[in-house]
């Protein structure tokens, strides 16, 4: 390991909420206002270099389940974990050295729990610390247009069909941004329903979840409707300085048949705008995940750490086909 000295400081919300407030590269799924909003139980871990400046972090989220203490991503946070920067060496097997053992005494400094299951944020590409730790480490995908993203090129690369369906979508439909998120809420509910699939999200969640951000112009929610004002299909996105990510989507039980593909389009439009990447936040749904390629995202690859101490709670997950 590097010579280099660091100093930690367990549940520093304060120090960390100042750097998200000043560092870029911090995934909005890290921001005390996206926490707040999304858990009541999180804590960070930073660590800091000779200078008092802080260099690492580790965010987690606890609760009690079946009686067992576990860590795990909050509800509708796709990325989570640890972050890294500022490691300046002047040989790159330094930087990784420093940056390996900066990810060691980040995992080390979490609570002790039975159970550890952390989505880490695409940039985290280096797990082995994690694998020596005794985590397993699967690989999942998502898919995203990277910054910069070249209008006239994307609307090429899609098939002719969501063309053909976009642009008649354009005549018939209004596209707008609103700010019903009750009505947003409902709509995603009904289509998880319908695809018999749980989300046990309540309004109060997505109420904080978009108002929090959106006092800080994080968030959006944009839907397309018809002239008689009836919404056939909306979605949440939030944004940080880098990317912006498409958080939840719902549609009434028979949409205009284009609608929802004028959707993705637009939030396409808009992070081009913003100059900024899109990342369609993938599914494991295989009709889903063919949506979302097909608007042309690159296949993005991302890593999922999961830890499991109690026996008898890894029989119960392998059971339900968890681990």
């Amino acid at each position: 390991m590097s010579n280099t000295k660091f100093s930690l400081n367990k549940n520093n919300k304060i120090g960390w909420e100042e750097i998200c407030n000043s560092d870029k590269s911090i995934s909005v799924f890290m921001y005390p206002l996206w926490l707040d909003a999304v858990c009541n139980s999180w804590s960070v871990n930073t660590l800091s270099d000779h200078t008092g400046k802080i260099i690492g972090a580790i965010v987690y989220h606890y609760k009690t389940k079946y009686g067992i203490k576990i860590i795990l991503n909050p509800n509708m946070t796709p990325y989570h974990g640890i972050w890294i920067n500022g490691v300046s060496n002047s040989y790159e097997k330094n930087i990784i050295s420093t940056q390996k053992e900066i990810t060691s005494l980040l995992i080390s400094s979490i609570p002790d729990a039975s159970y550890i299951n952390l989505r880490l944020h695409p940039d985290i590409t280096d797990t082995q610390i994690f694998k020596w730790d005794g985590y397993d480490a699967k690989v999942r995908y998502t898919y995203r247009l990277k910054h910069p993203i070249d209008i006239e090129t994307a609307w090429k690369n899609l098939e002719q069909k969501k063309r053909n369906g976009i642009s008649k979508a354009k005549t018939d439909l209004i596209f707008e941004e609103y700010t019903d998120i009750g009505q947003h809420h409902n709509l995603v509910m009904d289509s998880f329903k319908r695809a018999k699939v749980s989300h046990h999200v309540d309004l109060e969640v997505y109420n904080k979840m978009y108002h929090n951000l959106n006092s800080k112009k994080l968030s959006k929610l944009f839907c397309v409707k018809d002239p008689n004002g009836l919404v056939h299909t909306s979605l949440l996105l939030v944004q940080d300085p880098s990317t912006a990510y498409l958080i939840s989507h719902g549609t009434i039980l028979e949409p205009h048949r284009g609608a929802t593909s004028l959707l993705l389009w637009q939030a396409i439009v808009y992070a081009a705008e913003q100059n900024i990447s899109l990342d369609f936040e993938g599914s494991d749904l295989k009709r889903i995940e063919s949506f979302y390629r097909d608007f042309g995202g690159n296949l993005t690859p991302y890593y999922q750490v999961i830890k499991v101490k109690n026996r008898l709670f890894r029989a119960f997950l392998s059971l339900l086909n968890k681990v």
